[in-house]
């Protein structure tokens, strides 16, 4: 009777209990992966936390799998050489001993960090989520044969819409006749808030609210400016929201107005939600939001463009709307559904894993994380 192949060992060292971009990809992936018998998943934590998770039931699994809390998680306990997945910035720059070494590295720029480079061209592979990601990589002088695309993703069926939740918070905000825009991200220099603002300026629709889910070192500026442009009435901060999906659900449109992103999940839960979007044309966005189809994509820090994306949203018909939300959820089911994503990881781990790399050291003790 043929017996099933053992499951691949996999550690991944990133972040987990963080509010940034990183935490919440290793969180979300790593859940759905947990889930799949291919694999043997280890988190290694990496970096501060921000949040205690031990109560909550939402991270009881990743909780499980953290290198402390797993019966044996020993990588030289196996026959089979373990792969290393590291998700951080910056890279660790050392490799991990009698691993397969691959870098995930998300990336907002043109191009990386000569120190990031030089690490990423030690590796057996350097994993990353988009296009824009590649381009910038190559042209930093890490070998193209490296690199592979492996998207964020998101959960379709948890971001999905809800009728009676979208009533519930409009009736909460007081915005049931207002055009609701929604915008998720933290508040710092990288988002560029102030061009919105400048755009939402030259808005001449009375009827629209602007909710900003996000907290951050620029809250008070941010809240300073808004009032010196007499915009307080029509945007409203709503701090770090654990709901955010309820605010997706109240919102008619997403905008967002970086000057830099990777590939991001603000975006492609927003498109899941199948909101039509405004965004600025920076990292990964013009590869979830189709200008002219599912939004528009304007350039960054041009506040005259992004009130014109804004302008035409609002003034298109109800119909026209929801043609382009149900075009941006279906791009991002077919694209970005977190079952293909989990299943392109899988494939990634297969290829770079050998069966014919086995380890033939001496299983002694190791501290080496």
């Amino acid at each position: 009777m043929a017996t099933s192949p053992s499951p691949i060992p996999i550690f991944w060292e990133a972040p987990l209990f963080a509010y940034h971009s990183f935490s919440i990809l290793t969180r979300e992936t790593g859940k759905a992966l947990l889930r799949r018998k291919e694999i043997d998943l280890t988190f290694l934590p990496f970096g501060a936390s921000e949040f205690n998770p031990d109560n909550s039931p939402e991270y009881t699994s990743i909780l499980a799998a953290c290198i402390g809390n797993k019966k044996s998680t020993n990588p030289l306990a196996s026959a089979i050489k373990p792969i290393m997945v590291r998700l951080q910035f910056p890279l660790r720059p050392f490799p991990p001993p009698k691993m397969t070494w691959v870098a995930y590295h998300p990336w907002e720029y043109s191009r990386a960090p000569k120190a990031s480079v030089e690490v990423m061209t030690r590796t057996k592979e350097v994993w990353t989520p988009s296009k824009f990601c590649v381009d910038a990589f190559v042209r930093s002088g890490v070998p193209v044969e490296k690199i592979h695309v492996i998207p964020n993703g998101v959960d379709t069926d948890i971001f999905s819409r809800s009728t009676e939740r979208r009533a519930k918070l409009r009736r909460q905000f007081g915005v049931e006749k207002d055009f609701v825009w929604l915008a998720v991200g933290r508040l710092v220099v990288q988002k560029d808030y102030p061009t919105l603002f400048k755009a939402l300026e030259m808005l001449p629709h009375d009827h629209f609210v602007v909710l900003i889910a996000g907290d951050g070192p620029l809250e008070k500026s941010l809240r300073k400016e808004c009032n010196a442009r007499h915009l307080a009435g029509k945007v409203r901060f709503c701090g770090l929201r654990k709901d955010v999906i309820d605010l997706y659900d109240a919102a008619d449109g997403f905008v967002m107005s970086s000057n830099s992103e990777g590939l991001p999940m603000a975006a492609l839960e927003a498109a899941a939600m199948g909101l039509p979007a405004v965004v600025t044309h920076v990292g990964g966005t013009a590869e979830i939001v189709i200008d002219r189809v599912t939004g528009y994509v304007v350039p960054p820090g041009d506040a005259q463009q992004l009130a014109s994306g804004l302008q035409r949203v609002m003034h298109a018909s109800p119909e026209s709307r929801g043609i382009m939300g149900r075009a941006a959820r279906q791009h991002c089911q077919n694209n970005y559904g977190m079952d293909a994503i989990v299943q392109k990881w899988l494939d990634l781990y297969a290829e770079c894993f050998s069966p014919a790399r086995v380890l033939t050291a001496t299983r002694t003790h190791w501290n080496f994380f």
